[in-house]
């Protein structure tokens, strides 16, 4: 199942949940909740952390829970990267709150365009330690994305994202 928000993931598919990250179902258990009865819950081994969290299924779609990119999307990803960046305000409060305004969504292609907007704020101007720390955070979460739809490690994702950003520079974008 790739990019999927509806229908049901099974045991092994590597799925993304918007507030994790990245990771595999390892099983869907039936817990007996006491006032609904039982329900099935995904069980997912979050990938970036050592973490486990269990999902609803029949509340997937609306937790945001959806499938890791193809690998064909991985294409649209680093052409993101490498295309010209949205202006962000220059005020930081301004800044960081369309930021996270816009990682809510936790799509690899709009994380693209987060990441490549902050890069090139931070070229031009001075990033904030927080815009530092949301900028390593978009760049740490696509790149595990990106391992995971390719199966290859995040290390070998983040050269991938910081090629793409230095192709940007060598083509000389600016905000």
């Amino acid at each position: 199942m790739q990019d999927s928000f509806s229908g049901e993931f099974a045991i092994y598919d590597r799925v993304v949940h918007p507030a994790h990250g990245p990771g595999l179902i390892t099983d869907v258990e039936q817990i007996d909740a006491a006032i609904a009865g039982f329900q099935r819950y995904y069980v997912i081994d979050i990938y970036e952390q050592n973490l486990t969290v269990r999902v609803p299924v029949r509340r997937a779609d609306r937790v945001g829970l959806r499938s890791v990119m193809s690998s064909d999307r991985l294409s649209n990803v680093l052409q993101t990267l490498r295309s010209e960046p949205d202006s962000l305000p220059s005020d930081y409060k301004r800044r960081q709150a369309a930021v996270r305004e816009r990682i809510k969504v936790t799509r690899p292609v709009e994380l693209a365009e987060v990441i490549r907007d902050l890069f090139w704020y931070g070229e031009k101007n001075h990033l904030t330690s927080v815009d530092t720390q949301l900028l390593r955070s978009c760049m740490d979460r696509l790149a595990w994305e990106m391992a995971c739809a390719v199966d290859s490690t995040p290390s070998d994702s983040l050269e991938q994202i910081n090629r793409a950003l230095g192709s940007t520079v060598l083509n000389g974008h600016a905000a």
